[in-house]
């Protein structure tokens, strides 16, 4: 279920990354470039932290996460600073979920649990972002 939620980020957040060049084109569609930015670089966070804990508590998905990212990064194809961003954001988030949940535990659990509905949220916000 978790899992699944994400994905569901992951290719929201893919999926319309056809469309940025064209918010070039006025000042409005800047801001939206720009939030879809940050946007994308909160799922990164989200996807690593998500990469250490459930790859803690769910031996399945010890791999998951970290292949989430890569696909958005393949299919968002950035520039090579902006892929630098990404994965660093990915990487400082699991080195801390991976120090404040040393072991699988409730808290561990509750807070996937936060990340998968922020994320969902945050995918939702991004798709209306873009369509707008």
């Amino acid at each position: 279920m978790l899992r699944r939620c994400l994905f569901g980020v992951v290719m929201a957040a893919a999926f319309s990354v056809s469309t940025p060049i064209a918010f070039a084109q006025d000042e409005g569609g800047l801001r939206v470039y720009s939030r879809y930015q940050s946007q994308l670089l909160r799922l990164a966070e989200i996807l690593g932290t998500l990469h250490h804990l459930r790859g803690q508590c769910f031996e399945s998905e010890r791999q998951a996460w970290r292949d989430e990212m890569m696909e958005l990064i393949r299919l968002e194809d950035p520039s090579s600073d902006r892929k630098e961003q990404l994965i660093r954001r990915f990487n400082e988030t699991y080195a801390k979920a991976r120090r404040d949940y040393p072991q699988c535990t409730r808290a561990a659990s509750l807070e996937a649990e936060r990340l998968a509905r922020e994320g969902a949220v945050l995918s939702e916000t991004a798709a209306n972002s873009i369509s707008n």
